[in-house]
């Protein structure tokens, strides 16, 4: 009978602890504005587009200056911490370590950002491309 209550309030606290915590019992704000704005390249027409995060995630270029707001996190382990920002459809835009000092005072915040898109493909051992990962570079905390 002990073994059974104990399981149950782990898994009772592992439930909580896997939800957000932050949001618990708050209301949610309706958003205005667009997530993402998309800066034109210099010397092309500036792009108006009301795009979603998820295809701005797939469809960001190298160089691409955007503007992204989500919730800065630390990833992995010692002795390589990442620091993330996941925007609203969870994808994580990987921070520069130029711009890592910046933005570890705002961790477990949702912060709004303005950076340059670089884009690192990673392989695995044998050569094969296993994805994309995309960093974001020369970010500007908007207010």
């Amino acid at each position: 009978m002990n073994r059974v209550l104990i399981y149950f309030i782990t898994a009772s606290f592992l439930i909580f602890v896997h939800t957000d915590m932050h949001s618990f019992g708050k209301k949610e704000k309706k958003d205005t504005e667009p997530a993402v704005r998309i800066e034109a390249p210099s010397g092309q027409e500036e792009v108006s587009a009301r795009e979603t995060v998820s295809s701005l995630y797939e469809s960001a270029a190298a160089g691409q200056v955007v503007e992204i707001t989500g919730r800065i996190r630390l990833v992995g382990n010692e002795p390589f911490p990442q620091l993330v920002l996941t925007d609203m459809d969870s994808n994580d835009w990987f921070i520069s370590d130029e711009s890592r000092k910046l933005l570890a005072g705002y961790e477990q915040q949702t912060v709004s950002v303005r950076g340059r898109v670089e884009l690192l493909e990673m392989k695995l051992a044998n050569g094969s491309v296993v994805g994309t990962r995309r960093i974001l570079a020369d970010i500007t905390v908007l207010p």
